[in-house]
């Protein structure tokens, strides 16, 4: 008898050769209707455990927060890379600098004992060509991209960001800067450091760790976009912590300051906040701000009646 080598495609099909291959070796005839049926039950079971399985997921909050809150030191492992020679910004120093408020230390990449890890990935890559007017010659501009991703051994992931900048456009139709590389990369470190998320580093992480005595001391001395920022953080993740720094900042005039620091505690949802906000919608001069001290207030009863 001749040995026959099939596809699992002829097996399961009807053809020629699975005919050959039933009548010599007397398989089981199959039923292809009744294969189908089972390869698409199979699947869709597949499909079900896949969508609706529970996913092993913890949130932070209550005294797991307290774990975050207790991160003394960080392992930082950074990786840079440039289109030029060499990076034109030293984005580990800067960082260090930036977060020497949280009062943590951070350690490189072969340390061992370590609470936490932030990844860092610094890129300046190659943008679009700059033509100056009194000059034949042309440069490239530079695009810079950097994320952040803060680890923790229990909870993963804390914290993300992404950031960018770019050369400015205006330098285009400057003639007198001369041609260079140089010059248009320092130009677009420039404007990253300036971004104002890259300058509320500290704010973002402060949140992130839950540090009640250095949210108080940003909120009240932090520059307008850092306050809004950190207040927009600290009611996105529901920070109790900060509820009574964020009563004590309700004074503040600035019309952005005051409203993101309204929503914030409505999204927190604490008690605490109750009789400072009926206050603001009772009393505060700006109808818009009335508002939004209204609809915090609905937040917190909604909290209430869960």
């Amino acid at each position: 008898m001749q040995d026959l080598k099939i596809t699992i495609f002829q097996f399961l099909g009807r053809d020629r050769q699975y005919g050959v291959t039933k009548k010599h070796w007397k398989l089981p005839t199959l039923d292809f209707s009744l294969t189908m049926k089972l390869f698409v039950l199979l699947f869709w079971l597949f499909i079900s455990v896949f969508l609706f399985c529970p996913l092993d997921v913890h949130a932070v909050d209550g005294s797991d927060r307290e774990l975050l809150t207790n991160i003394k030191t960080i392992r930082l492992i950074v990786k840079v890379s440039s289109w030029l020679d060499k990076p034109h910004f030293d984005i580990e120093s800067s960082i260090k600098s930036k977060t020497k408020i949280l009062n943590v230390n951070f350690v490189p990449e072969t340390e061992k004992n370590y609470d936490a890890t932030l990844f860092v990935d610094y890129a300046e890559i190659k943008g679009q060509q700059y033509s100056f007017i009194s000059l034949p010659s042309s440069a490239f501009g530079t695009t810079i991209n950097c994320s952040l991703k803060l680890h923790h051994p229990k909870f993963g992931i804390v914290y993300e960001n992404n950031f960018s900048a770019s050369t400015s456009e205006s330098l285009s139709v400057r003639s007198d800067l001369g041609i260079s590389n140089s010059i248009l990369v320092e130009d677009a470190v420039r404007n990253f450091q300036q971004a104002a998320e890259f300058q509320s580093l500290d704010a973002s992480l402060a949140c992130i760790l839950s540090k009640a005595d250095i949210i108080a001391t940003l909120l009240k001395d932090g520059e307008i976009f850092k306050k809004i920022i950190l207040s927009e953080c600290l009611g996105d993740r529901g920070v109790t912590e900060a509820v009574e720094p964020l009563i004590n900042c309700l004074k503040e005039d600035q019309f952005y300051v005051k409203r993101s620091i309204i929503k914030a505690l409505g999204k927190i949802g604490d008690m605490r906040a109750l009789k400072p906000l009926t206050y603001i919608y009772e009393n505060d001069n700006d109808k818009d701000i009335r508002q939004v001290a209204k609809e915090s207030l609905d937040q917190i009863s909604k909290h209430k009646a869960k």
